[in-house]
């Protein structure tokens, strides 16, 4: 799969990530899936911000799209066993991140702090769980 993303375009938000940031920490061998997490964890931190919006919510939406995007289709190509359960998860978040959208005001402070939690929270117990498991299998296929 030639087409990896490299994502050099990815803003950084900061020098130093905040307290409780993935961007500091590896959370794959495969190089193109740690580097989408630690964008992911980073318009995380971003959402977290006081000051950020209910475009930073959108910012997520997008990403995760792309990223769930491109898992999958490395685990079709590869035969990946757990396809059908790995695509479930990834349906339901988008489904909590899209009701995200309709479920409170998201130019609140407060609602930014608790979708930031949960989201956090959800992101953490997937990219730490499940995709450890596709990781395992990308790394021994050699397609990393």
């Amino acid at each position: 799969m030639a087409n990896r993303p490299t994502h050099s375009s990815a803003r950084h938000v900061s020098d130093e990530p905040t307290v409780g940031s993935f961007n500091c920490r590896k959370t794959s061998d495969v190089i193109w899936q740690d580097s989408q997490h630690r964008a992911l964890f980073e318009t995380l931190d971003l959402i977290a911000r006081p000051d950020s919006g209910p475009e930073v919510l959108q910012r997520l939406r997008d990403y995760v799209d792309s990223h769930f995007a491109l898992e999958e289709e490395y685990m079709a190509r590869l035969e990946y066993p757990g396809l059908e359960a790995h695509v479930r998860a990834h349906r339901r978040f988008q489904q909590e991140v899209n009701g995200l959208f309709h479920s409170g005001d998201p130019d609140t402070p407060e609602f930014l702090a608790a979708a930031s939690l949960f989201l956090t929270e959800w992101l953490t117990r997937h990219v730490m769980g499940i995709d450890k498991e596709l990781e395992a299998f990308l790394l021994q296929s050699d397609t990393h």
